[in-house]
């Protein structure tokens, strides 16, 4: 997951993987640790259209990152959502959800978590 929420970070700031800048947790909500960084954010050459995405993360007791969170802030679309990027043992998972629904982040990480491992099951 360690190189998900890099490939985020680099993504959200638009820059590539040789010049990207350092990222750290600024604060926690929800759970979450959000990353920012003291670089600029990536500015669209055509459009002018600065990037407007928040990356958060969360990690377990040892400190590996379990999940990766890239939301869309207020006001930068009609409706502001969230993608939510998962691990399994079988699988990659990517949910999209309203950045209304953030606050049940946990919910819908133990579910599709769940989801996955009830049809991947062996049941003889």
């Amino acid at each position: 997951m360690n190189s998900v929420a890099e490939h985020f970070a680099k993504r959200i700031r638009g820059y590539r993987v040789t010049d990207v800048p350092e990222f750290y947790a600024v604060e926690s909500i929800l759970g979450l640790e959000t990353l920012v960084s003291d670089a600029p954010p990536f500015r669209d050459p055509e459009t002018s259209v600065s990037s407007d995405t928040d990356l958060h993360i969360s990690r377990d007791s040892s400190g590996q990152i379990t999940d990766v969170i890239t939301c869309k802030k207020p006001g930068s679309v009609p409706y502001p959502g969230c993608q939510h990027y998962m691990e399994s043992s079988w699988v990659d998972l990517k949910i999209h959800y309203s950045l209304d629904l953030l606050a049940h982040w946990q919910d819908m990480s133990r579910n599709a978590r769940a989801f996955v491992s009830c049809i991947t099951s062996n049941s003889s």
